[in-house]
């Protein structure tokens, strides 16, 4: 198996080209008769994980570019939710309410970075 995690997309479809082979399609000779495997890579990545600003995508508040990662950008596949105060009532009853799942991502984060060594450059 291999973790990929949204905040880490770039580097996690990295480690899925690699672990699964894609990049062995995407370098295939022109003449290659599957050689439209790169085509239909390049435009799969483009729908599904294409980088916008997320300021400039309809509906995010301008002032808090929403939904955004740290460096300002959303995939086209994710959506915009408000950010709550880890301090708030409503964020302790929705981390109560979802602990599993916290303690599991968590699990998730930590194999994401033991997994790292294993597609070091």
């Amino acid at each position: 198996y291999i973790v990929g995690l949204t905040d880490q997309m770039t580097e996690s479809l990295r480690r899925f080209d690699a672990y699964f082979g894609i990049d062995v399609a995407m370098t295939m000779d022109e003449n290659d008769a599957d050689s439209g495997a790169r085509e239909r890579y390049a435009k799969c990545k483009d729908r599904y994980w294409e980088k916008r600003d997320a300021a400039e995508d309809g509906g995010i508040s301008r002032s808090t570019n929403e939904g955004a990662n740290e460096e300002g950008f959303r995939y086209s596949n994710s959506n915009a939710h408000p950010k709550l105060d880890p301090q708030s009532d409503e964020w302790r009853a929705i981390a109560e309410a979802n602990r599993h799942d916290i303690e599991l991502y968590a699990y998730a984060e930590q194999l994401f970075r033991e997994q790292g060594r294993f597609f070091e450059e």
